[in-house]
C-alpha cells in the first residue's frame, strides 16, 4: 500500500511540477487501468489495505476532472478570442474578378468574388 501511496504522489507531483496536461491524462488512465492490468495486486496487499483500489480510482476520477476541467477552460478561452476577432478575418480570402464586355449599351464591368 505504501508504495501505491507512493506511486500516486509521485505522479501527483510530477503534474505540479511539469504544467503537463498530457501527464493529467496518462496518469488518470494508468491508475484506472492499473488494478485491471495487475490483477494479483488485490491478492499481494494485506485484508486492511483492501481500500487502495478505491483509491485508485478516486484518484483517477480526480485527476480525469482536473483534466477535462482544463481543457474545458482552455476552448472557453480560444471560444472568446474567436468571438472578439473581426468575422472577416477569420473567413477564408476571397478574390475578386472583375469581367469587362462590351454590350450594346456600353462597357459593362461585373465583379464576382470567388473563394
Amino acid at each position: 500500500a505504501a508504495a501505491i501511496d507512493s506511486l500516486v504522489n509521485h505522479l501527483h507531483n510530477l503534474q505540479q511540477e511539469r504544467k503537463l496536461k498530457e501527464v493529467t491524462l496518462y496518469s488518470a488512465r494508468f491508475l484506472q487501468s492499473l488494478p485491471v492490468l495487475v490483477k494479483t495486486i488485490q491478492l499481494t496487499l494485506p485484508p486492511s489495505t483492501h481500500q487502495t483500489i478505491p483509491q485508485l480510482q478516486a484518484r483517477s476520477t480526480a485527476l480525469f476532472s482536473s483534466w477535462n476541467e482544463d481543457l474545458v477552460s482552455r476552448l472557453r478561452t480560444r471560444m472568446e478570442e474567436l468571438v472578439n476577432l473581426d468575422a472577416f478575418n477569420i473567413m477564408p480570402a476571397w478574390d475578386t474578378l472583375n469581367i469587362k464586355e462590351d454590350g450594346e449599351s456600353g462597357e459593362v464591368t461585373t465583379t464576382i468574388r470567388v473563394p
